[in-house]
């Protein structure tokens, strides 16, 4: 209703404006003319939050999520991925690697395979060797490494692969 209030008084304003010459224009009345006026009944829509669309939320990007060593890697990283995803592929190789160290080798992990993570993003003997023939010192190489992650990413849909995805918000 304040929306057609407004807009009445905004086209009277320009109807005033408009007349201050010498040749005001003429108001002809479709009822003047016998014309039939057609009435539509417009009526309020009124969003309903469990049905609307909802914006998605997206973590917040703290300074500590990517370390200075990542940021150096950031235009490897943006040959891959696309920009959309370019500060969350940082993010998770920041939480992995740490120092974006290309030659980072874990600690053998906890599972029964005692698998190791390799380069940039810590990829995994054990579940992506494969990727490379079982020659898993290729890990190592950050061009190799980076295209791999991307793959990775690319196939799955999302980061949940990444055992740092959780704790960034990015395992959905």
């Amino acid at each position: 209703m304040k929306n057609i209030f407004f807009v009445s008084i905004f086209a009277t304003i320009c109807l005033v404006i408009s007349s201050v010459g010498n040749n005001p224009p003429k108001i002809e009345s479709s009822t003047a003319k016998n014309t039939p006026v057609e009435t539509i009944k417009v009526e309020p829509i009124v969003a309903d939050s469990a049905t609307s669309p909802q914006p998605e939320v997206k973590p917040e990007v703290k300074p500590e999520d990517v370390t200075d060593g990542v940021w150096e890697q950031k235009d490897l990283v943006a040959r891959y991925f696309p920009k959309s995803e370019l500060i969350n592929a940082l993010r998770i190789m920041s939480k992995e690697n740490g120092s974006a160290d290309p030659e980072r080798v874990s600690v053998p992990n906890k599972d029964k395979w005692k698998s190791r993570d390799y380069g940039l993003f810590q990829l995994n003997d054990h579940w992506q060797g494969n990727r490379v023939g079982g020659d898993v010192e290729q890990f190592k190489n950050p061009e190799k490494n980076v295209e791999i992650a991307y793959n990775i990413w690319s196939e799955s849909g999302n980061w949940h692969l990444w055992s740092t995805a959780k704790s960034l918000g990015l395992d959905k």
